[in-house]
């Protein structure tokens, strides 16, 4: 004889933390951006940088993505209403040179595969010893390369890569370890 009052009931199963396998992840809560603080905007500047589906539709003329574009980087970096001391000019010279800077990096990153480590290099104008001489060696030996420059003048992707990165890696000021 069994008591029904006293069998506990099997457990609800609980929802799964992470979608089933193949389900599309659910979209983060976006904030409006008129809403956003200048840090949220710039932020939301950096994640749209590594995005490559919206850097395609932006690249391609997108007017959705444009209109984003341009709305987080009058949010990011405001212009002041009436420049009123040499801060005011100086906030407004770093905030075109990092826009400068993220739109140098986006468009490396349209040509390769770019890490964090480099990518803080660029950012930095610096590059190790060793790693420019290696370029600046690899350079010369790529423009020896008969078979390289047919490749590179076809449009060869794995040759306009080593090409751009040899050059973009030479274009970097060259500091000892160190020092």
């Amino acid at each position: 004889m069994t008591d029904a009052t006293t069998t506990p009931a099997a457990p609800a199963p609980a929802a799964p933390v992470w979608p089933a396998r193949g389900a599309p992840m659910p979209a983060e809560p976006a904030i409006p951006i008129e809403k956003m603080s200048a840090d949220q905007a710039r932020e939301t500047i950096q994640k749209k940088i590594h995005d490559a589906d919206f850097g395609k539709k932006l690249l391609a003329g997108d007017a959705a993505a444009r209109a984003e574009w341009e709305g987080l980087h009058k949010r990011g970096f405001p212009a002041p209403e009436q420049i009123a001391s040499t801060d005011d000019v100086n906030n407004q010279a770093a905030a075109r040179n990092a826009e400068g800077w993220n739109q140098y990096v986006g468009w490396l990153r349209t040509q390769w595969r770019l890490t964090e480590d480099q990518e803080k290099e660029v950012r930095g104008g610096l590059i190790r010893q060793e790693y420019f001489d290696w370029a600046r060696d690899e350079k010369a030996r790529l423009i020896r390369d008969r078979g390289f420059y047919e490749k590179l003048m076809n449009g060869d992707r794995g040759a306009r890569e080593a090409w751009g990165r040899v050059n973009a890696m030479l274009a970097l000021r060259s500091v000892k370890p160190g020092g």
